[in-house]
């Protein structure tokens, strides 16, 4: 869903846990419309910081192996929205899919107003590149390891969020929000 964006100028970085299904030739038939890195880390708080590291853009966003985007615009719009509505972090909604079927399950709003658990929703989230060069994910943290990062971020960095009620991303109902 990245490289259909209607959007074209963005950056596609991958970081696989040392895959050994056939990702690795699928990453490498696609050439250098994606940089990637294929090595054991230590987990995903890990794998995001090798991402975050890898990229350049001054916005960053995050799927995870399930997620995609929910059309072909989201990058459009948001770099649409942040021009309109300048932000340190844009948020917006998600939609859970059923794995086997494809059909919404259900959306899950962001709340930028909570600053706790179920806040502001990381897939699909734009991220100022200075947040995460201030801080980013801890490696202790193994689940919902972007909670802790985004209360840092809006308590400590005064990150100003603007939220779109709209779907960013859909992921599987075999993955975790």
């Amino acid at each position: 869903s990245v490289l259909s964006q209607t959007h074209k100028d963005l950056e596609l970085v991958v970081v696989d846990g040392g895959s050994t299904d056939g990702t690795l030739k699928i990453l490498a038939d696609y050439g250098d419309r994606i940089r990637w890195q294929s090595a054991s880390d230590r987990g995903t708080s890990d794998a995001m910081n090798i991402g975050f590291h890898r990229s350049t853009g001054d916005y960053i966003t995050y799927l995870n192996s399930d997620d995609f985007f929910a059309s072909n615009d989201v990058v459009r719009d948001a770099v649409r929205d942040l021009v309109n509505r300048p932000a340190d972090i844009l948020c917006a909604d998600l939609e859970m899919i059923d794995a086997e079927t494809g059909r919404l399950i259900h959306r899950i709003p962001s709340q930028p107003k909570r600053r706790w658990l179920g806040g502001i929703l990381l897939p699909g989230a734009f991220i100022k590149r200075r947040l995460l060069e201030k801080k980013q994910f801890d490696l202790s943290i193994k689940i919902a390891n972007d909670h802790e990062l985004f209360s840092y971020w809006l308590e400590v960095e005064k990150a100003s969020v603007v939220y779109v009620p709209r779907v960013h991303v859909h992921f599987s109902s075999g993955g975790v929000c």
